[in-house]
């Protein structure tokens, strides 16, 4: 059991609980630190401070140069994706990126449902544009 206070008023065995506390803390945050580094994550307070279950107040006020660095350092990281090279993103801005794309791409969709329902009133020259606008797409399917 915990010693609170003593007898004489010193509360020894509560700042030893507190000092516990805070070096198992400093050490969580170490360990995940580490091991956003070496899985090559985005590190941002916020990221860090999910992770290694702190409070991002936690990390400005004991860690704010190292995750300042670390930050700069992870966002400046690029991946080559279908031959552009692409900026690393947290999982939370690549799934948002992801569902604008998804939206993007349904209705162009949309629109080309609609532009297929229109050729019979559509001129040859506005037909053969279509088919070179779609490239590839409406090779398929022809007009």
């Amino acid at each position: 059991m915990l010693e609170t206070v003593t007898e004489n008023g010193d509360p020894s065995g509560l700042r030893a609980a507190s000092e516990e506390k805070r070096i198992g803390k400093h050490r969580t945050v170490e360990a995940t630190t580490t091991g956003m580094q070496n899985s090559e994550e985005v590190i941002t307070f916020k990221t860090l401070a999910e992770k290694a279950a702190a409070s991002p107040q936690y990390l400005y006020q004991n860690f704010r140069s190292i995750v300042d660095t670390l930050r700069e350092s992870t966002q400046a990281q690029a991946v080559q994706v279908d031959g552009d090279e692409v900026r690393i993103r947290t999982a939370r801005r690549s799934a948002m990126i992801e569902v604008r794309l998804r939206g993007k791409v349904a209705g162009l969709e949309q629109e080309l449902v609609e532009l297929h329902k229109q050729r019979p009133y559509c001129s040859e020259d506005t037909r053969k544009s279509v088919v070179i606008l779609m490239n590839g797409r409406a090779a398929t399917n022809e007009l």
